[in-house]
């Protein structure tokens, strides 16, 4: 059958939770069962792309830098940006700025998945840009990290703030062992779990 587009995809979870695996989890299962491509598209890039030129031209440091050292030099200017952006749009500033490369997914009828859906702040922030105005699923990720059953904790305040509401307002969610990165272990845990929430944005 041919496969049409109609829906976008979120991720969340707090920081380490493994939202990018999940990511690919969802990409692979996607590409394999109904042949359809899928994009990665992530708030956090558009706030770098944003910053890079100013980063570059003040520290000689790139915002997209993979050194953890110039990480946490920049880190706290890009926190800061990030949330005056926010106050100044009543959370909509970042959301606005992914929307045509959403949009254009859609077209093209690929799936955007975008992997840090984190604030449920504003009466439209990301949540509600997520479900209400692009039609999509939120799927949240928690990861146990012992045989206890603990739970990756929140990095910061907001992540605290931030992520009960959004692990309440999900469509799916997600508990799930610390696997190692074996994608065998990940498919037979949670395939017939995801497919689900796949075939809900998949219209056949």
């Amino acid at each position: 059958n041919h496969i049409v587009v109609n829906k976008i995809i979120g991720i969340s979870g707090v920081g380490r939770s493994g939202k990018d695996s999940f990511y690919v989890y969802l990409k692979n299962l996607i590409s394999r069962e109904f042949g359809v491509e899928c994009r990665r598209i992530a708030l956090a890039d558009a706030l770098k792309l944003d910053l890079d030129s100013f980063l570059w031209s003040s520290l000689g440091i790139s915002a997209f830098t993979d050194d953890n050292q110039e990480k946490d030099l920049i880190r706290d200017i890009m926190v800061a940006y990030g949330k005056v952006r926010r106050k100044m749009t009543d959370g909509r500033y970042w959301t606005d700025l992914i929307q045509p490369m959403v949009d254009n997914c859609i077209f093209h009828n690929i799936v955007p998945i975008i992997t840090d859906i984190r604030y449920n702040v504003f009466p439209e922030d990301e949540l509600f840009w997520l479900k209400k105005k692009n039609n999509g699923i939120l799927f949240h990720v928690e990861r146990i990290i012992d045989i206890h059953g603990s739970l990756v904790q929140p990095a910061n305040s907001d992540e605290l703030a931030n992520d009960s509401s959004l692990r309440l307002s999900a469509d799916f969610s997600f508990t799930w062992p610390t696997l190692f990165n074996d994608p065998k272990s990940i498919q037979r845990w949670s395939d017939a779990c995801i497919r689900k929430g796949v075939l809900r944005i998949l219209d056949a």
